[in-house]
């Protein structure tokens, strides 16, 4: 998932206009995140029982997917904030994977440490105290379950593992798109190579690689272009039209849905609610700790009842416990994360 606000100062016009647009994104990630909390919340079957929150939580999957497109609206934005050579493409990549590796290592410790405290506790159901071997703490640590056959420690990592994907590829793409990323406007060649790697890369990708979900980036990619002034208004019509038309194919009408409104917020929603920028800032660690603290409230108020207004409150608690929890380790942890990682990009600059 990506961390979409950039604080490095921008060094070009197209960092400015990006700047312009952070409040909408914030707001875009924020519910994207609430959004994938609501559908593991009411996975159980016992919330059947309540047929609008089952509904609302079973097309929920699709915040995900909205973050992918968020990601490929910011990032490649920063990186042509930061500049277009490959040291340039590496400081990026260091100072973004220092603020999204340390809540990342923080929420994996915190899930262990609840299995542990839960494995313990009087009346556990559970299989007993199972704790991570090396290999799986190795794989979660390094992004590589799926290539290895290990489970996630907490299952939303996987996103995880597909965004770090997207930063490498772009590492080795921004370089060589250079100039066409400070030209003036993009041409149709550039448009029709793009298309045609969609076409034959997407479909056709297994889904433990990013090359699956291109389509999706590449919506919130064509997003910035357009915004940026890099697309005619003709060319980004069409290129968000394929992307969309790609990714109903590839992930479904539901995710192609939740794209489009993404794009939309991210373009026309000029004044959000304070408490959607609120929400979008501690939208990271919400989505890192939703599932090992507000599962396990869900899980407790099971066992306490399975009615209609029970289920509903506990979907309620479960919400309102995690935004407490995450704005918590947005301030103590995601925080102090992204002033370290400001600190290392003015060192590495020689900067004072």
């Amino acid at each position: 998932m990506s961390e979409a606000v950039v604080t490095a100062p921008p060094q070009t016009a197209t960092g400015a206009a990006l700047v312009t647009r952070l409040s909408s994104l914030d707001a875009a990630r924020g519910l994207a995140a609430l959004a994938v909390a609501l559908f593991h919340f009411t996975g159980s079957p016992a919330m059947q029982a309540v047929p609008w929150l089952h509904a609302l939580g079973q097309v929920s999957w699709a915040g995900v997917e909205a973050f992918f497109v968020i990601s490929g609206f910011i990032v490649p934005a920063s990186f042509a904030a930061f500049g277009t050579r490959i040291q340039d493409s590496m400081r990026f990549m260091v100072r973004r994977l220092l603020r999204l590796y340390l809540p990342f290592l923080a929420a994996l410790i915190l899930a262990v440490l609840l299995n542990v405290g839960s494995s313990l506790a009087p009346g556990y159901r559970g299989p007993g105290l199972v704790l991570p071997t090396l290999s799986e703490l190795l794989c979660n640590l390094s992004y590589a379950c799926e290539f290895s056959g290990h489970a996630w420690i907490i299952p939303v990592f996987w996103s995880l593992a597909i965004e770090i994907q997207f930063y490498l590829l772009l590492m080795l793409m921004v370089p060589m798109l250079g100039m066409r990323l400070g030209a003036r406007t993009i041409g149709p060649a550039m448009i029709g190579v793009t298309l045609a790697l969609l076409l034959v890369l997407a479909p056709y990708s297994p889904k433990v690689l990013v090359l699956h979900d291109l389509p999706l980036f590449s919506c919130g990619f064509f997003a910035w272009l357009w915004h940026a002034g890099k697309l005619r208004a003709l060319y980004g019509l069409l290129l968000m039209i394929g992307s969309l038309l790609l990714v109903a194919y590839t992930h479904g009408s539901i995710a192609a849905i939740a794209a489009a409104m993404t794009v939309l917020i991210a373009h026309f929603l000029q004044r959000p609610w304070p408490v959607l920028i609120w929400l979008g800032t501690v939208s990271y660690s919400l989505y890192l700790i939703h599932i090992p603290i507000g599962g396990r409230v869900i899980n407790l108020s099971l066992r306490v009842a399975e009615s209609p207004p029970a289920l509903s409150a506990a979907v309620l608690a479960a919400t309102a416990i995690c935004l407490f929890a995450a704005h918590v380790c947005w301030r103590f942890i995601e925080a102090p994360a992204q002033a370290y990682s400001r600190r290392v990009l003015r060192a590495q600059a020689g900067q004072p």
